[in-house]
């Protein structure tokens, strides 16, 4: 079939190729397969991202978790194309959005989808806004990169878009430079702008990072309410497995570089079967069951120069047998819908080995 019409990057077909690939699932909004990303250094390449495969459905939210350094947010830079090449440069795999291969864009046709029909909330707001402009100008010049609207018709979307995302007085925030503003509102306005041209896809960096637990509760309802209310695929970055349980609909968690486990998020905390999950899950204190002592994590992340052949967990892993340690274990399907990348699991058969 023919690529539609109304595709933000039909213009440059000239340029690319925007045939569709893929299987056509309309529930499908992005799908990322065996995504592999390495850094040159002066040890040679650096493997950042190993085989990351991922599924965004269409309405739903998928949260991806792990900590500081796996590769959550180099993940959503290249699918937004903003990895800085060099030092990055993409070793293999595919990125498709609405059937169309992302990876073979050139830059024009990247930057038609972009702030488009593909949106991005980064962690920082501060530093995401310009500070020389004000907060109507960036909301308009946004607007008008998409749309074939005149300044004035922009400038009534960039209200609407403020009041919908709950901003008091927001036409005398039109007026306001991004200094004049607080955290949780600027966060406000970096959601306004990256929904204001409906896209099909938000990914949201860590977008509460920095602010006080009341904001962040706002935020994260907006997100919701706007998710809602457009059917639009949210892709979620977080640290936070409070945020995970309270939004998400699916959840991958990964550790080096590579996804260790998938699974909707209910079975996800019901039966976490990756070592390297159920230990995230039991740093998390609860406040509905009797305190007790908080697991924790023996030893620290493996650089990239020293990941070895064997699964990267296997170190600070109470489960690890030999083969942990000489063979990678592939992501596998051990449930519907659950995927793990461990040689061991399930892992209730094997409880009994590990003290405590």
């Amino acid at each position: 079939p023919a690529p539609r019409r109304d595709h933000p990057a039909a213009g440059n077909a000239h340029r690319v190729n925007l045939e569709p690939v893929g299987d056509g699932d309309p529930a499908v909004a992005l799908e990322v397969t065996g995504l592999r990303i390495h850094l040159e250094s002066a040890d040679g390449p650096l493997p950042v991202l190993d085989g990351v495969d991922l599924r965004l459905q269409a309405g739903r939210t998928l949260c991806v978790v792990g900590e500081s350094g796996c590769g959550k947010s180099l993940t959503a830079l290249a699918v937004m194309g903003l990895l800085p090449i060099p030092p990055a440069r993409l070793a293999g795999g595919r990125v498709v959005f609405e059937g169309v291969e992302l990876l073979g864009l050139d830059r024009r046709a990247m930057r038609a989808l972009r702030g488009s029909r593909l949106a991005m909330i980064f962690q920082e707001p501060m530093t995401s806004l310009n500070p020389a402009f004000t907060i109507g100008d960036q909301l308009v010049e946004a607007i008008r990169c998409h749309q074939q609207i005149g300044r004035r018709a922009a400038e009534g979307r960039a209200l609407e878009m403020l009041e919908r995302v709950r901003i008091p007085a927001a036409a005398d925030r039109l007026d306001d430079y991004p200094h004049q503003l607080s955290g949780g509102m600027r966060q406000r306005v970096m959601i306004a702008m990256a929904l204001v041209n409906d896209p099909a896809v938000l990914i949201a960096d860590e977008p509460t990072t920095a602010l006080d637990v009341t904001i962040q509760e706002q935020i994260l309802t907006l997100i919701r309410d706007l998710q809602e209310a457009r059917g639009t695929a949210v892709m979620l970055i977080t640290h936070d497995l409070g945020v995970v349980a309270e939004l998400g609909h699916d959840a991958l968690v990964m550790y080096a570089g590579k996804v260790v486990e998938a699974a909707p998020v209910e079975t996800l905390f019901a039966d976490p079967q990756h070592p390297y999950t159920i230990g995230l899950l039991g740093s998390v204190p609860r406040v509905d069951a009797d305190p007790e002592p908080l697991v924790t994590i023996p030893g620290s992340v493996p650089p990239p120069n020293a990941f070895g052949s064997g699964c990267r967990f296997a170190g600070r892993c109470p489960f690890a047998i030999e083969r942990c340690r000489a063979e990678e274990p592939p992501l596998a399907m051990l449930a519907a819908g659950h995927r793990v990348a461990c040689w061991r699991a399930p892992l209730e058969r094997h409880v009994g080995e590990v003290a405590g």
